[in-house]
């Protein structure tokens, strides 16, 4: 194993037993077991594959992941509006979750481009200021060459 690759590896590890990543994973979970329990009740007497609450959960966990199966699908308009939002938060979940794993892998890069842009946008600060003192220059010499 390459070096480049233990650092990846520690960097992942130190992800998934972070306070951010485990805090993450149980909200998301007792997120999805809510849901569940929301659209059981909201489902149950009226949608026949949804007869038990693993149904549920079954049915909140795949449209959550934008899995999807289409096997238990909602059949009330309540049932559908509550699917809508969970689809919406299930996206926003992993795209938290990518991002944390982006920032681990890739961390040191992000830090040392954020140095190059602060750099950038020091050198243009710089580039306008000696842009404004040429127009000085440049109004002086013009209105001495007038006189």
């Amino acid at each position: 194993m390459t070096n480049s690759n233990k650092i990846i590896y520690k960097r992942i590890l130190d992800l998934v037993t972070s306070l951010e990543f485990i805090a993450l994973t149980i909200f998301g979970n007792f997120f999805i077991f809510l849901c569940s329990v929301g659209i059981f009740y909201i489902e149950k007497d009226v949608n026949p594959k949804m007869d038990h609450f693993i149904d549920a959960v079954w049915f909140c966990f795949a449209t959550v992941t934008s899995v999807g199966y289409g096997d238990v699908v909602p059949v009330t308009f309540a049932g559908k509006g509550f699917s809508i939002m969970l689809m919406l938060l299930g996206t926003a979940m992993f795209a938290v979750y990518t991002a944390l794993f982006a920032n681990a892998i890739l961390g040191d890069y992000a830090k040392r481009f954020k140095g190059i842009f602060k750099g950038i946008s020091t050198e243009e600060e710089q580039i306008a200021k000696s842009i404004v003192e040429l127009k000085k220059l440049i109004n002086n010499l013009e209105e001495k060459n007038k006189n």
